[in-house]
């Protein structure tokens, strides 16, 4: 089975009308990049700050990278970046959603202003979902489309 990726562009910098048009109202997926760097994100979040904080905390992998969806087993983020850093075969992470286990991270981000306000903050806490993930990969995995 294959899994449709559709082409994600990366973005620096765009008015908020253009943003809108061009990836909000058509939901089109985007990829921030060079956001603030005064953000606590870039100054605390490193492989180190996650094996630290997140040593018995699992995600879902897969070990076929022909077929990223199809999850094969868990494993710790711990364990996953030991992978990651020593060079063996690596599997490829699936979105970890870090917002049950480690609320205090959403302090760490804040969004440029041409990102919409979201609306899900708007709602009580009960019914907010998780949204947010973080996505850790091993540099030079080709999964043949940029994601």
């Amino acid at each position: 089975m294959s899994v449709f990726r559709p082409y994600v562009e990366n973005v620096e910098n765009v008015e908020n009308n253009h943003f809108e048009e061009t990836f909000f109202n058509k939901t089109q997926p985007v990829q921030y990049a060079n956001l603030n760097s005064d953000m606590p994100a870039y100054k605390k979040w490193s492989f180190e700050f996650f094996k630290a904080r997140c040593s018995d905390v699992l995600c879902q992998v897969s070990d076929n990278l022909e077929d990223p969806a199809n999850i094969t087993r868990k494993i710790s983020i711990s364990e996953y970046i030991d992978l990651m850093k020593n060079g063996e075969h690596c599997p490829y992470m699936t979105g970890w959603s870090y917002q049950k286990i480690l609320p205090e991270l959403d302090d760490d981000i804040f969004f440029p202003k041409f990102h919409p306000d979201d609306f899900i903050d708007r709602l009580p806490k009960r019914m907010q979902f998780r949204r947010r993930w973080v996505f850790f990969g091993k540099k030079g995995i080709n999964l043949r489309s940029s994601h």
